[in-house]
């Protein structure tokens, strides 16, 4: 069940930031004046960098055998996957261009996906 609540408070924190976004630019167009296409390679970047990571640690959680490595793993999978979703957020945020904060949430599902709350082992798992 904790690990339940942890994984929602992820993804419930994503949605608002999106949600509270996209009230603030229905007010008003977004008023950054910085480099777009500097920030936009940012976070491509980051995305590589955490897509690498998922996929490291993907594999990790695939070997570990006992349940509280795999939902260590599991939330730190979740954490990047947070993150990614968070930086397409930042990108909307101050951009007012949605598209970046759709694809963070697509990397977002696809680490809850892959790591999925660890289950208990023994009879208990078959209920």
């Amino acid at each position: 069940m904790n690990l339940f609540v942890i994984r929602a408070s992820l993804l419930t924190g994503v949605l608002i930031f999106g949600g509270i976004t996209y009230y603030i630019h229905s007010q008003a167009p977004p008023t950054w004046d910085g480099n777009v296409q500097t920030l936009t390679w940012a976070v491509l970047g980051i995305w590589g960098a955490i897509t690498a990571t998922l996929v490291v640690v993907g594999r990790m959680y695939r070997k570990a055998d006992a349940r509280d490595q795999r939902a260590s793993l599991a939330i730190a999978g979740w954490a990047l996957g947070e993150a990614a979703a968070l930086m397409g957020g930042i990108h909307y945020f101050l951009t007012g261009s949605p598209q970046r904060y759709g694809y963070g949430l697509i990397i977002f599902v696809i680490a809850l996906v892959m790591f999925p709350i660890p289950r208990d082992e023994g009879p208990r798992a078959t209920r």
